[in-house]
């Protein structure tokens, strides 16, 4: 199980939604924040404490842009079962959030992968190229369609919307670029929900539930369920899910720098 890979996942849904709910300008966040989570795994009766995730904000070196970067990692002592480390890097637009370049690199037990991605908005291309120690390296072009994001941006972007402006139940299907393929993914908003991270706090959060893509980790048939908070920053305090083997729940554990 590519567990903190499923963590992060989690943490870096994109939410497309109709512009009557933008905010018009970028105010949720700046350079500077940083979120942390904890990462449980359940099997059986226990909840395992398994990884842990930080998410930033930093400064670019033209201001015309922004890097948002996620780091995951498994926890020390369960690195001679199975090592895991994740570092997505993406610079994007300050006031637009459009992605420029988007690059993961992982390691996953004995697997490991440099993906990087270059996304032209003004042709509406973008060019992938992964490499992985396994073999089976992928080169290409993917058309983009519509608004498309790359997976650690999205999550930011998904910020700025004001759900306020939402209606219970309704559902939107998306496209996320990741792993060179564009998917679908079909977001359904629930309703307003007090939620707890993982110091007990509580928080006033709008709860929505996500579709998975069949694969390694999901079945496709168990959603991702989100919490984000109300407030002006809409940070994410829980996600949860069942995955093939188990259950994954991922919950706040700090906030710094937060506008």
């Amino acid at each position: 199980m590519h567990g903190n890979r499923v963590i992060i996942f989690f943490l870096l849904i994109f939410f497309s939604i109709s512009s009557h709910n933008l905010l018009g300008a970028q105010n949720a966040f700046l350079p500077g924040e940083q979120l942390e989570y904890k990462a449980y795994y359940h099997l059986g009766f226990l909840w395992i404490p398994a990884a842990s995730i930080k998410l930033s904000v930093l400064p670019n070196e033209n201001a015309k842009y922004i890097t948002l970067q996620a780091i995951g990692q498994s926890f020390k002592r369960y690195d001679p079962f199975f090592k895991v480390r994740e570092n997505y890097i993406s610079t994007v637009n300050a006031k637009t959030l459009a992605p420029v370049l988007a690059t993961r690199k992982a390691t996953e037990g004995s697997y490991q992968v440099d993906d990087r991605a270059v996304f032209n908005q003004d042709s509406g291309m973008i060019d992938y190229h992964i490499i992985r120690n396994s073999g089976g390296n992928s080169i290409g072009k993917e058309k983009i369609k519509g608004s498309c994001f790359d997976i650690l941006t999205a999550a930011y972007y998904f910020r700025t919307f004001n759900f306020s402006g939402m209606n219970i139940g309704e559902r939107f299907v998306i496209n996320t670029f990741t792993d060179g393929k564009i998917y679908p993914i079909s977001i359904q908003y629930i309703g307003n929900e007090m939620c707890t991270d993982n110091e007990d706090r509580s928080y006033s959060c709008s709860k929505f539930r996500v579709s998975t893509i069949k694969g390694k980790v999901f079945s496709g048939k168990d959603d991702i369920l989100i919490w984000v908070t109300n407030d002006a920053a809409r940070i994410p305090i829980r996600a949860t899910s069942k995955i093939l083997v188990g259950e994954v729940n991922v919950v706040l554990t700090s906030a710094t720098g937060v506008r």
